[in-house]
């Protein structure tokens, strides 16, 4: 029988350290539960108001190898993507959470949906005005409704789809 590991340093895995907004519930908190077993996870969560210019500065110039942007009120998240970039260029990997509604092109009268699907355009967009492999962006299929979360799901989504 081989010898066992002790320690993750002797086994050559890099632990990073993890931003993840929107941290409370659903998504953001499955990729934070998912990637605390290997690696350090800063959470940011609702007391952390991502539409403040400040709370967001205080997520950048945290110590983090990667951030996966989660969290969308407003525009936060393209704001979030843009001010990293500014600070740090391309040198952290950035993971931004958008949405498969950026392959529809109408929707309707729901003004609430219109909203949400500028708001993941316009993350799809500055994603793309960048261009570089480092700031990446995953556009998931509907995951669950407000207030009704499998974590189960997506514990399982996370694992075909968060690789850092």
């Amino acid at each position: 029988m081989g010898r066992r590991f002790e320690s993750c340093r002797e086994r050559h895995i890099h632990i990073m350290i993890v931003s993840v907004t929107g941290t409370d519930a659903g998504l953001g908190k499955s990729i934070a539960d998912y990637l605390e077993h290997a690696h350090t996870v800063l959470r940011f969560g609702k007391q952390h108001d991502l539409r403040d210019y400040s709370v967001r500065q205080t997520i950048l110039t945290a110590d983090f190898d990667v951030l996966i942007s989660v969290a969308k009120p407003d525009f936060a998240q393209t704001q979030l993507v843009y001010e990293c970039f500014e600070i740090h260029g391309t040198k952290k990997r950035v993971i931004n959470i958008g949405s498969a509604v950026v392959y529809e092109k109408h929707w309707g009268d729901d003004v609430h949906m219109m909203r949400y699907h500028t708001q993941k355009q316009s993350l799809a967009h500055a994603v793309a005005q960048i261009n570089h492999p480092n700031i990446a962006i995953v556009n998931p299929a509907h995951l669950y409704d407000p207030g009704e979360y499998d974590y189960a799901k997506l514990e399982q989504w996370c694992r075909n789809n968060i690789v850092i």
